[in-house]
């Protein structure tokens, strides 16, 4: 059942009108009249009806006034001006306020059947569509996340357009800042033979380590976290960290709490997009490269490189502590180490120490010494021969070119 409001200042009008309507739409059902504009705006935002017969002269506020502040306030409503022949000019202001059509005074039976039907389908039409929007709409809201998660995927892929992007980013209200991180997680399989998880259990673990990073992340917004293709928690986070060593805290955090509540190890990789969210999928491909690498690594290095990688600082770390951490003989460790990496612990260590010392010289209030503390060297001259061996310069030298 449609609801129609009837506004005409002549009471004769108005009851020739609602003869119509009753006696030939049984769709249709006046719900109220109004002999003047106050009433008529009055009553059309109480009752707001589905069709509005306006009268173009009435007192206190004329059609003209009448319809532009219901066009402000009633979207789904169709208009039809009731105008006489004298009127005629004043009514296209009317039709230039977009309303439905005009009926010209005295109003012609089969003219106003014509113009009600055709209002009749048109609502009818909106009806389907709206229908359909708010089906479209609750399923966007029910598969949202869904949604956003398929098309990030597809995004860090390379293989949307720019201009599908920005339609996509829209449609799914996917805010994420040009000034943003990429952070890819890989959860390393377990040594321990009880821990073999089936192909179901991972997918529930990986559920589990994306509620924890999103968690965490939940401060760094705008933000979104996913999981690839390949098992890997993905996440897109807002860089507005100022101090660079909290990357490592927000590391630290993720790897202890997933550790702590699910028993698991995790290699965390980090890079900020520094030219805007286009380079997203090249930051993506390059950190998914490392991970890719790791994958043919045995979960026993994996996580000797992690205890090195978050110890490296410490000045008496030895493989032997590695070894006692992990709960497997030193010897056979090494033995994996070279077999996998090609190198011994002293070089892995030394290489990642270098590593992190070229990331600190970029400083240029660290002194060279407190760089070799920061490292894990217990004084200068250690560190300056460790360095040397890894880049074939001194460390001074080499600080000297970044400066140049």
């Amino acid at each position: 059942m449609w609801e129609v409001m009837i506004a005409d200042d002549e009471t004769i009008i108005r009851k020739g009108l609602r003869s119509l309507i009753e006696d030939n739409f049984k769709e249709l059902k006046v719900v109220c009249e109004a002999e003047d504009g106050e009433i008529a705006y009055n009553n059309a935002i109480k009752y707001e009806p589905d069709i509005l017969l306006v009268d173009i002269c009435m007192p206190f506020i004329d059609g003209i006034q009448l319809i532009q502040k219901l066009n402000e306030k009633l979207y789904n409503s169709i208009i039809i001006v009731i105008t006489g022949h004298d009127e005629f000019q004043y009514a296209q202001k009317a039709v230039r306020l977009e309303v439905f059509d005009y009926l010209l005074k005295p109003v012609r039976k089969e003219v106003f059947n014509s113009v009600i039907k055709r209002a009749i389908e048109k609502l009818n039409v909106n009806k389907s569509s709206n229908q359909y929007l708010n089906w479209a709409q609750n399923q966007l809201n029910k598969n949202g996340e869904y949604l956003k998660e398929k098309f990030v995927n597809d995004w860090l892929l390379g293989e949307l357009s720019s201009e599908y992007i920005k339609e996509q980013k829209e449609y799914l209200n996917l805010k994420l800042a040009d000034n943003s991180n990429v952070m890819i997680i890989k959860i390393i399989e377990s040594i321990k033979q009880d821990k073999i998880l089936s192909k179901w259990d991972r997918q529930l673990l990986c559920f589990a380590v994306k509620n924890i990073v999103e968690e965490i992340l939940c401060n760094y917004t705008p933000n979104i976290v996913l999981q690839d293709r390949k098992e890997n928690i993905v996440s897109v986070f807002c860089n507005d960290i100022k101090e660079k060593n909290h990357y490592y805290n927000i590391e630290k955090e993720i790897s202890n709490s997933i550790n702590k509540y699910l028993d698991r190890e995790v290699i965390i990789h980090i890079k900020i997009i520094k030219k805007g969210l286009n380079e997203l999928p090249q930051i993506y491909q390059e950190l998914k490269k490392r991970v890719d690498k790791e994958n043919n690594l045995t979960p026993i290095v994996l996580l000797c490189k992690k205890y090195i990688d978050n110890h490296y600082n410490e000045i008496n770390l030895t493989l032997q502590q590695v070894a006692d951490h992990l709960q497997i003989s030193p010897s056979y460790i090494s033995r994996l180490l070279r077999q996998e990496l090609g190198i011994t612990f002293i070089e892995y260590l030394t290489n990642v120490r270098t590593e992190k010392a070229i990331e600190l010289m970029h400083n240029p209030s660290i002194k060279l010494y407190e760089i070799a503390e920061l490292v894990g060297y217990s004084n200068q001259h250690y560190f300056s021969t460790s360095f040397k061996k890894v880049m074939k310069t001194s460390p001074n030298k080499y600080r000297k070119g970044i400066s140049n």
